[in-house]
C-alpha cells in the first residue's frame, strides 16, 4: 500500500456521496480494530496496515451510506491532529 491519503479535516466529508457526518475513530499502532461499533473497519481491508502494523491512522465510516476509508493523522502541515 502507498502513503495514506491525507487528513481531511475534523469534520470529514464522505468522497463518495459527499455528505458531511462521518464516524471517524483514530486506530494506533500497537493493533488493528476490526469493528467501529457494528461495522467493519475499513483498515480491515487494507492489509499493510493489519499485517505489517504500519502505524497509526483514521478510520472513516459513511454515516450517510456506509462507505468507509483510511486516512493519515496529520494535515498538510504536517502538524497532528
Amino acid at each position: 500500500m502507498a502513503d495514506l491519503p491525507a487528513y481531511s479535516g475534523p469534520g470529514g466529508r464522505c468522497p463518495k456521496c459527499g455528505t458531511g457526518g462521518v464516524q471517524t475513530e483514530w486506530h494506533g499502532s500497537g493493533g488493528v480494530l476490526r469493528k467501529m461499533g457494528r461495522r467493519e473497519a475499513p483498515c480491515k481491508y487494507e492489509p499493510d496496515l493489519a499485517v505489517f502494523g504500519k502505524g497509526e491512522h483514521l478510520c472513516r465510516v459513511c454515516l450517510n451510506c456506509g462507505y468507509g476509508w483510511v486516512e493519515a493523522c496529520v494535515g498538510g502541515d504536517e502538524e497532528p491532529r
